[in-house]
């Protein structure tokens, strides 16, 4: 079964943007002198990376219905 572009895009800026949320709490905690919590980490990479990919969807759907229109 092949995926269509636009699940492929929402996963893949679902999994940018996690992963760069995550990266920036774990490096707040850092400079604040916390340990590195790994779990805290999975947790916001997934938490935000879930729900910016959902959030993200229909701008890429009207992108993507405005360029066949074209």
């Amino acid at each position: 079964m092949k995926m269509s572009k636009l699940n492929r895009k929402t996963i893949k800026h679902g999994f940018y943007s996690g992963f760069f949320y995550a990266s920036a709490m774990a490096l707040f905690d850092y400079l604040g002198h916390k340990d590195f919590n790994l779990w805290k980490f999975i947790f916001c990479f997934l938490f935000f990376g879930f729900f910016s990919g959902l959030l993200f969807r229909p701008t890429l759907k009207k992108k993507q219905q405005s360029k066949k229109k074209d």
